[in-house]
């Protein structure tokens, strides 16, 4: 297979730096650095991405499918960004992946299906008992809940977070780690098909203890086959 194009600074603008790197089966991913939402829900946040992707849109020659991945450092704030299917369409990609900078992991991942039904995090919560239920939805956490990112984790808790991210695979779509009582790691995934949304609720805390207890790798990815999405 053909080694993939990289185009490196093909858009700057200030602290706007957007590279972009062309497989040979014509995916591509264009990579932002420098546009960080301000406030929850910023819509200058949004009007940068859809500056950078006009901007790059006639640079990426031989580019079939394109995803623009946006490195966050005011990660926290990735829960609130909204981009609707239209959005995307509008912008020529097909997908818009927000990634924490810290560890550079996917956090929040937008697509073009259909936004999915909102699901309130109490209810997931309150039937949180023992087991990893799952409900139908996208979670919505109160604003009330203190937030966590994954550089405010033990080791333990880090690993946990990592594996959930690695299930979940290409079926992410949110990432929240909320402080109720201990931690609790909020995941939202897609299933395919046929499409559906449906949200997990970690207990993060006992898993990471559980973790720097000894249990094994292989024996954390069992306890989260939940968090795959298929």
């Amino acid at each position: 297979m053909a080694d993939p194009k990289i185009l490196r600074g093909i858009f700057k603008d200030g602290p706007l730096v957007a590279s972009a790197i062309i497989e040979a089966d014509g995916n591509a991913r264009l990579m932002v650095k420098g546009a960080e939402p301000l406030m929850a829900g910023d819509p200058a946040f949004n009007d940068k991405l859809r500056k950078i992707a006009a901007e790059c849109k006639g640079k990426l020659e031989g580019a079939t499918k394109v995803e623009l991945h946006a490195v966050l450092v005011r990660a926290a704030l990735a829960e609130h960004a909204t981009f609707k299917p239209d959005d995307l369409a509008a912008m020529g990609v097909r997908r818009i992946v927000l990634l924490d900078a810290d560890c550079g992991l996917a956090i929040r991942i937008f697509d073009e299906d259909p936004a999915p039904v909102t699901l309130s995090y109490e209810s997931l919560r309150a039937d949180l008992t023992g087991n990893l239920p799952d409900q139908p939805g996208l979670v919505d956490v109160p604003s009330r809940y203190t937030r966590k990112l994954h550089r405010d984790l033990n080791d333990g808790e880090k690993k946990v977070y990592e594996m959930a991210v690695q299930r979940a695979g290409r079926g992410l779509m949110k990432l929240v780690i909320v402080e109720d009582g201990d931690l609790k790691l909020a995941v939202a995934l897609k299933d395919l098909p046929p499409a559906r949304a449906r949200s997990v609720i970690l207990p993060l805390s006992e898993l990471g203890g559980e973790v720097t207890g000894g249990l094994s790798i292989e024996q954390l990815a069992n306890k989260l086959e939940i968090v795959r999405a298929g």
